[in-house]
This record gives C-alpha cells, structure tokens and sequence, in this order.
C-alpha cells in the first residue's frame, strides 16, 4: 500500500504529464495548421498565376477570409469544377492530363474559348435544335431596304 506522500507525487506526476501531453498535441495541432495553410497559399498562387490575376481579384485584402467578393464565389465553383474533372479522369495519372484552371483559362481571367453549338449529330429525340442562329434572327429582324 502506497503512503499518503507518495500517492500525492503519483498524482502530480500524472497530472504533470497529462499537462505536458496537452501542450505536446497542441503544438502538434497548431504545426499541421501552420502546414494547412502554408499549402492552401501555395495553392492560391498556383491558381493566381494560372488566371493572371493577383490575390485582389477574390479577396479583400485587409481580411483574406472575407468571402463577399463575388469573383471569390465564382473561383470556388471553378475550383469544385476542376476539383470534379481530377476525380473523373482528368488527374494526371497514367499519361492523362491534369485539370487546372489553365485548363479552360489559359493565364487570362475570362477564357476566350466559346464552342459553337453544334448539335447537329446529336440523337436525343427530346431535344429541339434551335430553329435559327443568333447571327440569322438579328438578320431576320433587321428592315428590308
């Protein structure tokens, strides 16, 4: 049987390392975040220069956190987007190409590419191709001379 002293050193030495283990996970939590962060900034320059913009663009500068901007709403339906296409294939892996925002943007803000519609092969019978194109009804709608 332990005496009266000695249980009480036994329990300061256990509450002492209960209180050093506290401090040893915090520190560890508080260096994964460090971590977390550092890569999510790495990320965002990677996407700030795929777009060539700079961090202004989606957020307020004086609070990085501040998700008003609405180009910030934006970017973060492209990022699930892009997030979508890696997870369906396109992730780099086995010779495949990678998805990014270079992919659609190519450096610029706004992406210049616009497909066509062309539907002309398309075999849905519940679709209704359009009777004319743009260019045909402001031609259509213009007077005679």
């Amino acid at each position: 049987m332990l005496k009266i002293s000695e249980q009480s050193h036994i329990q300061y030495l256990v509450a002492f390392l209960i209180l050093l283990t506290s401090f040893t996970i915090k520190a560890q939590v508080a260096e994964k975040l460090k971590q977390t962060e550092e890569e999510i900034r790495q990320e965002m320059i990677v996407i700030s220069r795929q777009l060539g913009v700079t961090c202004n663009e989606c957020h307020h500068i004086k609070n990085f956190k501040d998700n008003s901007k609405k180009s910030y709403q934006v970017a973060l339906k492209h990022i699930k987007i892009v997030e979508l296409l890696k997870l369906n294939g396109m992730n780099g892996v086995n010779s495949e190409p990678e998805a990014s925002c270079y992919t659609c943007h190519k450096g610029k803000l706004k992406f210049q590419h616009k497909e066509k519609l062309n539907d002309h092969n398309r075999q849905d019978s519940l679709f209704k191709k359009p009777k004319q194109d743009k260019e045909e009804l402001v031609e259509s709608s213009a007077p005679s001379p």
